[in-house]
């Protein structure tokens, strides 16, 4: 399973930097690693090595709160697949420390949000 924070808070963002992970449409989110991470470290090998077939071999189960200000609980949005063009290495600002690499990529939820549950995580209408 994956467990996203989909806004941070500004104190958590004052110490681990902005991870800003957002919908670019309500089947498709754009996801980074924690830092420091490069397209290289085991830890993103692991979620980007496939199988014989080219399917990735670790399935993805996404899950996913507003904010930590809602407390723990997330909600179950569905299984999702990497969007292989996506994947690239990002560097992140944190403050009074210097950038730090993470790697960003898109996951493509199976089934689209509903209107209801996008509007709950993300506060926003879509077309």
């Amino acid at each position: 399973p994956m467990f996203v924070t989909y806004q941070n808070d500004a104190e958590k963002n004052a110490r681990s930097g902005a991870y800003v992970n957002y919908f670019l449409s309500p089947d498709t989110i754009r996801w980074y690693t924690r830092s420091p991470r490069h397209l290289d470290s085991a830890e993103v090998q692991k979620l980007l090595a496939r199988d014989d077939h080219g399917h990735f071999r670790i399935p993805i189960y996404l899950f996913i709160k507003r904010s930590d200000a809602e407390g723990k609980d997330f909600y179950y949005v569905g299984r999702c697949q990497i969007l292989p063009a996506s994947v690239h290495e990002v560097e992140l600002s944190f403050p009074g420390k210097k950038k730090r690499a993470a790697v960003a990529l898109d996951l493509q939820l199976n089934q689209p949000l509903s209107y209801k549950m996008y509007r709950l995580i993300t506060g926003e209408n879509f077309n």
